[in-house]
This record gives C-alpha cells, structure tokens and sequence, in this order.
C-alpha cells in the first residue's frame, strides 16, 4: 500500500513558536514569555506551544499578508507597536 503525503496549508492559523518568530518578527523570549503570562494567544499540546497568529496580529492591531512560504510580505499596524518585519 502507498503512504500518502500530508499536505500542510502554506500559512496555518496556530504555529509553533520557532514558525511565528519567522511569521510575526517577534523574539522567541517574547512570545514563550507572553503565552506564559496569558497575553499571547496560544496552546499547549503536550510540550509544544502552537501560537494562534492572526489572533495576536489583530490583537496588536496589526494587518499583513503572509505569503505562501510563511514570510510576512506586507505590514502596517495601527498602534506604536510593529509586528513584523
């Protein structure tokens, strides 16, 4: 019997930490801190912490397009804070 290959969506809602630091711009530190303390949207399965993405850009109020291969492309945000690079 053949195995047949997942295909991933090129741009998922919820990322692993090391995939929305590449998404968002964000450190690392700062968003394993912040789904610690609660202000980043996020969970838990098991060990692995999966980052809810569009919910943290609207939650900084951020819009962006992110292309297929997961590198944010365009950024604007509406508050002092930048997101993405």
């Amino acid at each position: 019997m053949r195995g047949t290959e997942r295909v991933q969506p090129a741009n998922p809602p919820f990322q692993k930490i090391e995939d929305a630091v590449r998404s968002t711009g964000l450190s690392a530190y700062f968003l394993r801190h912040g789904c610690r303390n609660g202000s980043i949207p996020c969970v838990r399965s098991g060990r692995t912490i999966y980052v809810n993405v569009p919910q943290l850009l609207r939650q900084f109020g951020a819009t962006s397009t992110i292309a297929e291969n997961g590198e944010v492309v365009k950024c604007q945000t509406q508050k002092s804070i930048t997101t993405c690079g």
